[in-house]
């Protein structure tokens, strides 16, 4: 007696499955709306959108949904590793600029104790240190650390 796997036996007519290879009867219906759109007005719609989207500044500013106000992206520390093996951070304001550089520190541990110890700065003098240098006004770098501080 051989064996008939259920997937070799055949079908009925009074089987629901449709069969392999047959197309549904039903449409699918498509992906968007109007299928039949003109593809010279879609485009002439989108085209302002996108030169307002790429005009406005993405990055440096962002746009507040409940109060209508742009504020400023707040400053953001960058931990990196270089060629030479070393760890570094950086502070940069919300518009790329540079705020302070670090030196290099043998493990990335070391770098991140320090920017903790940084964040919490509230005073000019808490800020000279022979491991980092202010690369901006001091008064630029303690506004931008209590920036951090309240987000």
């Amino acid at each position: 007696m051989r064996f008939t796997h259920p997937c070799n036996v055949p079908r009925t007519k009074s089987d629901n499955a449709p069969e392999i290879g047959v197309a549904n009867s039903r449409k699918s219906k498509p992906m968007y709306e109007n299928r039949n759109a003109n593809p010279a007005v879609t485009a002439a719609k989108i085209k302002p959108a996108i030169h307002a989207f790429n005009s406005a500044g993405i990055g440096t500013a962002v746009a507040s949904e409940d109060a209508g106000v742009a504020r400023v992206a707040p400053p953001l520390f960058k931990q990196y590793r270089e060629k030479d093996g070393r760890f570094y951070f950086k502070l940069t304001a919300g518009d790329g600029t540079l705020l302070i550089q670090s030196e290099g520190f043998d493990s990335p541990r070391d770098a991140g104790q320090l920017i903790a110890v940084i964040k919490q700065a509230e005073q000019g003098d808490q800020l000279q240190s022979e491991l980092f240098k202010l690369d901006a006004e001091v008064d630029a770098v303690l506004a931008a650390l209590a920036m951090l501080r309240e987000a």
